[in-house]
């Protein structure tokens, strides 16, 4: 059973095939550290798995938001 909207099977010629490569992320970098994937999320802020660049190994970073990073005397108790 042939598909009559295949352009093959019409003998057609696609001029921009839809692509198939999977589009590259752009890399996150915090200083030494560079995330990976999103772990999760808490009031505070967020946790990622990210790599550290300089001991080329896995860690768990969390990330204060901004909101809790401006607390007087939040960040220096974090």
């Amino acid at each position: 059973m042939s598909d009559e909207n295949d352009p093959k099977e019409l003998g057609a010629t696609l001029i921009n095939p839809p692509s198939t490569e999977v589009p590259k992320k752009e890399k996150r970098v915090f200083g030494d550290f560079e995330l990976e994937k999103k772990l999760g999320q808490r009031g505070i802020g967020e946790v990622f798995l990210a790599r550290q660049l300089s001991l080329d190994c896995h860690v768990a970073l969390n990330l204060l938001s901004k909101e809790m990073a401006e607390k007087k005397g939040f960040f220096e108790r974090f």
